[in-house]
């Protein structure tokens, strides 16, 4: 599959809260689609997996900063 960067400023709004500024990459594979956003300093806070009609979204429910 292909990886490509297509948003550098989406709004995610997740249980653990809005993050402004994160990086959307589109994941591409020969049957399915998955997005990934990612926020500076925290990580994966969301990921959506593409089938056909079947959409999965995973969301960042809390996190801690160290």
């Amino acid at each position: 599959g292909t990886r490509e960067i297509v948003e550098t400023d989406a709004i995610v709004d997740t249980p653990a809260g809005k993050f402004e500024d994160c990086i959307k990459v589109r994941i591409s594979l020969d049957t399915s689609t998955s997005f990934e956003y990612f926020k500076q300093g925290i990580g994966m806070v969301k990921r959506e997996f593409i089938y056909e009609d079947t959409i999965v979204t995973s969301r960042l429910e809390k996190y801690e900063i160290k």
